[in-house]
């Protein structure tokens, strides 16, 4: 703080309460504190909660404090929609696991017959192997998010089931 900021920030900018102040008006002082702050202090940045003092506590006068409404709450849901539900999921659950059954291993080949080609496999191209190992990764990849939706859909299954025997 240069010499003239500083008497012009203690002079004008550092006046303590001496009587009640309603909270509207109290805001707009820390604003005008905060002005003075920055005319003596070109470039500095600073908050609004600087110009807050212990000494104003006395004098500032808050509005009554008033309670929000209580947020609805949501009716629990009755067992025929429960059952619903459960019915619902219990038939993407059959649909999850037959299409994880159907995405087996890929295959490298045509056949899984190796006699047909004499027994000891087929080599393969550096470009073939690339190729394989990109399909086998994607595979990997869809079968994890697979089981992940399968484990999702069981899970909301149980908790569907725990619903369900809390309402009877």
């Amino acid at each position: 703080m240069t010499a003239f900021g500083q008497a012009t920030w203690l002079a004008a900018g550092r006046a303590l309460l001496t009587e009640p102040i309603q909270a509207e008006a109290y805001m707009s002082l820390l604003v005008k504190r905060q002005d003075v702050y920055l005319d003596a202090n070109p470039g500095h940045a600073c908050l609004l909660e600087w110009f807050c003092w212990p000494e104003d506590n006395d004098f500032v006068i808050l509005p009554d404090r008033t309670t929000a409404e209580p947020r609805p709450t949501r009716p629990a849901p009755t067992r025929e929609a429960l059952v619903a539900k459960r019915d619902a999921l219990q038939s993407q659950l059959g649909r999850l696991t037959a299409k994880l059954d159907r995405a087996g291993p890929t295959r490298r080949h045509d056949t899984d017959d190796m006699a047909a080609y004499g027994g000891i496999g087929i080599r393969q191209t550096a470009r073939q192997h690339a190729k394989f190992a990109v399909a086998f990764d994607r595979a990997m990849a869809g079968h994890a998010r697979l089981t992940q939706r399968v484990s999702r859909v069981r899970a909301a299954l149980a908790h569907v089931d725990a619903q369900i025997a809390r309402a009877a």
